[in-house]
């Protein structure tokens, strides 16, 4: 669906107007592709060629991987600025897909655009490769969180990790738009063992619930049971 176009010189949360000279941020502006998502609607697909990257003007997105067994896990949280899938060429596949949370705003950039902005803009190359670095690093931390801690562990590191995506408008909330199913797929458990956990977390006074969202009411002892 054809979204009210949002103008990158009037956005400042995105690569390309924060790291782009005003004439590529123009030539971007003229050349993206910006369309709306409805909730629940795939942005782009696991398997499908990489023809460009995707950035949230507006919204929210799960970024999930399907597994062999047709099982979705649930790899990150992206909102606003937050780039969706990866830089590839044209032969290659996403390793994921995009789900939108909520009906979001999406812009599209097609790889040669991509490929020259950056080769003109240094600074949007080196903080692309950043981001891509830092996301690497917190796969290899998803990793050893799955493979390593108990469900207990698992349910509180995904509720900061949550409340931190979502930042000062959700600071220490989850928004409705996660639901007991999304907190156990990024969890890596079930969601019968999400829901006993919640309700422990809910008695020790730690979480509670308020108008279908989650707040997190004592941060210390979250942080204390995700050994951070």
């Amino acid at each position: 669906m054809k979204a009210h176009l949002i103008n990158c010189s009037d956005c400042k949360h995105c690569f390309f107007s924060r790291y782009c000279s005003v004439d590529w941020t123009a030539r971007i502006n003229d050349h993206k592709n910006q369309l709306e998502y409805r909730k629940g609607q795939y942005i782009y697909y696991q398997g499908s060629p990489i023809f460009g990257i995707f950035i949230v003007a507006s919204g929210k997105v799960k970024i999930i991987s399907t597994g062999t067994g047709k099982k979705d896990q649930i790899m990150r949280i992206a909102v606003d600025g937050h780039v969706l899938g990866r830089w590839g060429t044209d032969d290659e596949v996403y390793a994921t897909s995009g789900i939108a949370l909520e009906d979001s705003v999406i812009c599209f950039v097609h790889n040669d655009l991509l490929r020259n902005a950056c080769l003109i803009n240094t600074q949007l190359s080196f903080e692309l490769m950043r981001f891509y670095a830092l996301e690497l690093k917190k796969a290899q931390y998803r990793i050893k969180i799955l493979s390593q801690y108990s469900v207990k562990e698992k349910v509180a590191e995904t509720l900061l990790y949550l409340s931190e995506v979502f930042g000062t408008e959700y600071y220490n909330q989850i928004p409705s738009c996660i639901n007991q199913h999304d907190i156990a797929s990024f969890a890596g458990t079930a969601p019968e063992q999400v829901s006993r956990n919640l309700s422990w977390l809910r008695r020790e006074d730690i979480i509670r619930n308020e108008e279908r969202k989650i707040t997190i009411v004592n941060r210390p002892r979250l942080l204390e049971l995700a050994h951070i």
